[in-house]
């Protein structure tokens, strides 16, 4: 063999090897991001206001109307819109596969359908008032999505799941 050939045989090795490299460096930059927005997800959900939320929103009765609603005081009206808020940040982080849709699942799942089917006539009625389609739209998107991924796979808890990491 003549040193061009050996030099190029080399040379097209280095490539592979960089694109390989690349390729695997891509990847954990992909995964660390995702854990990041994971992160940031369950720091924002485990906020007082959260938490608050959670307790305001369970006092609106099944099939309540807008004015039910309303009539149930401004605190649980402030209590919808802090706990909107950050409900449309997870739906949006979602949509945009920030964020893992089986993970909000896990953690968030059964808490937003719940609280969709409780504030979606206060919701559309806030967009009625306000001529605004988009409010409330990355709550409702993230509950619907929730929903219909669980008519294909129920939800299991987490201390029956089969599909745990060992570690």
């Amino acid at each position: 063999m003549d040193t061009a050939t050996i030099l190029s045989a080399v040379s097209s090795f280095a490539v592979v090897g960089a694109l390989i490299f690349a390729a695997m460096q891509v990847r954990v930059a992909n995964r660390t991001r995702a854990e990041h927005a994971a992160i940031s997800i369950v720091e924002a959900a485990q906020s007082d206001a959260w938490t608050l939320g959670l307790n305001q929103l369970h006092r609106i009765p099944a099939g309540a109307t807008a004015e039910q609603i309303d009539a149930l005081g401004s605190e649980l009206i402030r209590a919808i819109e802090q706990v909107g808020i950050r409900v449309e940040t997870i739906g949006y982080m979602v949509w945009r596969r920030m964020v893992d849709l089986a993970m909000v699942d896990d953690l968030f799942g059964g808490i937003v359908i719940f609280w969709w089917s409780r504030i979606e006539p206060f919701a559309q009625r806030d967009r009625e008032r306000t001529s605004n389609p988009k409010s409330y739209e990355w709550f409702q998107w993230l509950a619907e999505s929730l929903a219909e991924r669980r008519q294909d796979r129920p939800a299991t808890p987490a201390y029956l799941r089969t599909d745990r990491p060992r570690g």
